[in-house]
């Protein structure tokens, strides 16, 4: 049995001094900024939510849930990721948006073992000898719901 070599199609972005992806099959587009409304008690890296075009969506910024500082000197650059995982869809707040890249299922590795966030990632693509993390979306929202089920508890909200 031979094994498939699939050409994928990624989006490369900086979050922080990170340069991560995802799969543009998982982007439905790139906005600029707006402002969110914030909703107390949760994690950090839940900003707030977002509307467009009528639907409500959270907005996760990513530098806050992989600790790194925003390094994005100028407003213009940062970006909004509207990014989707079935049926769940979310704004992803990133620093700057980079370019697409096309490379072949051969190419995706495990994630770098020993990494605290490497459940949030689906693996690594190298693309010209640089190893990028590839974004597990669904874990990723798991992450967050998670996060704010713990804080909500440790505040002493009920959950039933």
């Amino acid at each position: 049995m031979t094994e498939t070599n699939t050409e994928l199609t990624i989006l490369t972005f900086r979050v922080g001094k990170k340069l991560m992806c995802l799969s543009i099959s998982d982007i439905n587009e790139i906005i600029e900024p707006v402002a969110p409304t914030h909703v107390p008690v949760t994690d950090k890296a839940l900003e707030g939510f977002i509307s467009l075009r009528n639907q409500i969506l959270p907005l996760v910024r990513l530098s806050e849930l992989f600790g790194t500082s925003s390094t994005s000197t100028e407003l213009f650059e940062e970006k909004y990721l509207i990014a989707h995982n079935g049926d769940l869809s979310a704004a992803l707040h990133v620093d700057a948006v980079g370019e697409t890249q096309t490379y072949t299922s051969k190419s995706l590795l495990p994630s770098e073992p020993g990494t605290t966030d490497s459940s949030l990632f689906s693996g690594q693509i190298i693309v010209n000898g640089i190893a990028i993390p590839l974004i597990n979306l669904h874990q990723l929202f798991a992450t967050i719901a998670q996060k704010n089920t713990q804080i909500r508890k440790q505040a002493g909200y009920s959950l039933s």
